[in-house]
């Protein structure tokens, strides 16, 4: 049974991107963006990231047993969630660590493992 790690490059190098693009627009000062006119949007955006960069992360690296490794991907995006929450508190003076969007993280990844474990 081969449970070698395969890696897809295209799905990698969107998961690259995808990576670095939450971190740079999470450390962007909170006054360059621009308010949303619903309540509490920010989660909406922070689920739909997450379980995006789940869906990514997944097709990405695979192996054989894919609910291990959407599991592993899902793990991944949240731990991310929580290193880009620390990174605000501790290197900007304009954002905060905010418990909700760590939530509305681990969400969205659990929503990209049912979908992948139920439609996949």
């Amino acid at each position: 049974m081969d449970t070698s790690i395969k890696i897809h490059p295209i799905y990698t190098s969107i998961a690259i991107v995808l990576l670095i693009m939450i971190m740079y627009v999470s450390l962007l000062p909170s006054i360059e963006l621009s308010k949303a006119p619903v309540m509490q949007a920010d989660k909406i955006v922070h689920f739909s990231m997450y379980s995006l960069l789940s869906f990514v992360l997944y097709k990405a690296f695979f192996n054989r047993k894919f609910w291990r490794s959407i599991g592993f991907a899902c793990m991944l995006s949240f731990f991310y969630g929580f290193i880009v929450e620390c990174s605000q508190y501790y290197f900007t003076s304009t954002r905060m660590f905010d418990v909700f969007d760590i939530l509305a993280n681990g969400t969205g990844a659990m929503f990209a493992y049912v979908i992948v474990n139920k439609y996949l």
